[in-house]
């Protein structure tokens, strides 16, 4: 899905300023975690960006998606059992295979 197109539907419809805000956080938390993901991956230094040792420093202590992580980790999940037709058997029986999740 096109996120950019659900998030315009979403503020056509009306957004209140909470999730405006939030919507906001969540694009600054991702492009942080993107430059300090690759600038560890690449072994880029600050220099690459343009910065000083100390902006680099304090961008990669820069804690992200806390809100996100902190819902995670108290979230209660309801996971419910699936039971899916795998094929019949040698005697022409329906051979189902149940799996929690």
């Amino acid at each position: 899905a096109d996120v950019l197109k659900i998030i315009e539907a979403a503020k056509a419809e009306g957004m209140t300023s909470e999730q405006e805000e939030g919507i906001r956080q969540i694009a600054a938390d991702a492009q942080v975690r993107l430059v300090v993901e690759l600038s560890n991956l690449l072994k880029l230094t600050a220099t690459d960006f343009d910065i000083t040792e100390d902006q680099f420093k304090d961008l990669k202590a820069i804690q992200t998606f806390q809100d996100t992580e902190a819902y995670i980790s108290t979230a209660v999940y309801d996971f419910s059992t699936v039971t899916e037709v795998t094929g019949t058997g040698v005697t022409g029986e329906v051979e189902e295979t149940t799996a929690s999740i």
